[in-house]
């Protein structure tokens, strides 16, 4: 069990990259940031929606071609990607009767990216 920092603390947070500490990653994180942060990165850890995310990294696509290239049925793509666009991870766009996916941000693919872990 952690404890909760008291709600108007600020945390200083300094990520060092390979040695470089880049400018856009340094900053102070409200406990608000943390948490919707870890909200939003929480929806990756389902091994679906993390293959979803990798995919729409590569461009969008629709409901059906990420069930032919993830061969998984349609309902099941479709609550995953309900789980990602309520976390305002990935958006749609309806054209006719089918319906497209893709990334809100392209720094969510660069991190999906950096995730894979190689086998021991």
């Amino acid at each position: 069990m952690y404890r909760r920092a008291p709600p108007k603390t600020r945390i200083k947070v300094s990520l060092q990259t390979r040695g470089h500490t880049p400018a856009d990653v340094q900053g102070t994180w409200s406990n608000a940031d943390i948490e919707q942060t870890a909200h939003a990165i929480s929806a990756l850890a389902h091994p679906l929606r993390l293959s979803i995310v990798a995919l729409l990294a590569q461009g969008e696509r629709s409901v059906s071609e990420l069930c032919e290239q993830l061969w998984s049925s349609q309902p099941n793509i479709s609550h995953h990607l309900w789980i990602l666009h309520s976390r305002n991870l990935i958006s749609a766009r309806k054209d006719a009767s089918r319906m497209f996916y893709a990334l809100t941000d392209r720094r969510l693919g660069a991190l999906a990216t950096m995730i894979p872990m190689q086998g021991s």
